[in-house]
């Protein structure tokens, strides 16, 4: 048996599914829980506020790991897709996405691209002040 319910989460509900994701608290969104076999399995949220041109509403998802590929975060998609599909052009990840990890590999596989990436680079201060000093010391001239 692999049944997997997804519906919008109660008042009571609300609380688990906010520790799953917490780069939305506070955020104005619509929280969906998933059960799976009757176990809590994972969250999504829904925020009703465009981000982007062209429209695109923000979502994030979050599958407990016991229940992970087993269809859970597909049927979270599929159900804030079927919220959305009057509303706007698209979804958006709510928070970015590590282009390596699960949750870049489980958009790829349900169907989403990537929009827009995030470069992050390290460097010690003596290397920074050591090539940045002297050009700033020109525009101060």
């Amino acid at each position: 048996m692999n049944d997997i319910d997804v519906r919008i989460a109660s008042d009571q509900e609300a609380r688990a599914c906010l520790a799953l994701l917490p780069e939305v608290n506070g955020a104005p969104v619509e929280l969906l829980i998933a059960r799976r076999d009757g176990a809590f399995a994972g969250a999504g949220a829904l925020s009703w506020q465009s981000w982007s041109d062209p429209a695109g509403l923000p979502m994030a998802i979050h599958v407990v790991p016991d229940h992970r590929r087993r269809g859970v975060g597909r049927r979270l998609l599929q159900v804030a897709a079927d919220l959305a599909a009057e509303e706007t052009d698209g979804l958006w990840s709510f928070a970015p996405v590590a282009q390596g990890g699960e949750g870049a590999q489980f958009l790829r596989g349900a169907g989403a691209v990537a929009w827009r990436t995030r470069h992050y680079f390290e460097a010690s201060v003596e290397a920074l002040l050591s090539e940045v000093g002297p050009r700033a010391g020109c525009l101060r001239g």
